[in-house]
């Protein structure tokens, strides 16, 4: 029967761990370098709390998701670290022509200075995740995730960030 419980169980921890992860990334609570472990670990607790799901209490993916919350809040109050942004432009950008990538990251990057924290941990969790993942990974509903999508597009559209702006090689 346990058997069977973690069959169903495994991609339902393994996506949430993973989810989970990625935003402690993006928002610099844990280094690249952690991902990995801090999945494993994550997914181990999980493994364990299995014993103790009751099919009668909760559906399978919300227990899951509780214990995933549980133990990232744990780790994170075991080891905390100084929060950090990384800027989307963190990358080094060199080259032949790529000059006005350069300035729309910089234009970019001077508009998510304007907007509220959360609003700019969403366009960086946007950059790899889609928003039904943001809204899992900090817990909020997607409404939510929308909203700060509504006024990302607000804030770039009024700094002249549209997609109707030809200079940064958008043709439409």
């Amino acid at each position: 029967m346990r058997d069977a419980v973690f069959e169903r169980a495994y991609p339902l921890m393994l996506r949430s761990a993973q989810v989970r992860s990625a935003a402690a990334v993006l928002s610099g609570a844990v280094l690249l370098a952690d991902r990995d472990d801090l999945e494993q670990e994550t997914i181990t607790r999980v493994w364990q709390a299995l014993a103790r799901y009751d099919p009668t209490r909760a559906g399978l993916r919300t227990f899951i998701e509780l214990v995933v919350r549980t133990q990232f809040a744990s780790m994170f109050r075991a080891h905390p670290r100084v929060l950090k942004l990384e800027y989307v432009d963190n990358q080094n950008v060199a080259g032949e022509g790529e000059f006005l990538e350069i300035e729309l990251r910089a234009d970019v990057r001077r508009v998510l200075a304007d907007v509220s924290s959360f609003d700019r941990s969403v366009a960086f969790a946007l950059t790899e995740y889609s928003a039904v993942d943001t809204s899992r990974c900090f817990g909020v509903s997607r409404a939510t995730v929308y909203r700060a999508i509504g006024r990302l597009r607000e804030a770039l559209t009024k700094a002249g960030l549209s997609p109707q702006r030809r200079e940064y090689g958008c043709n439409t």
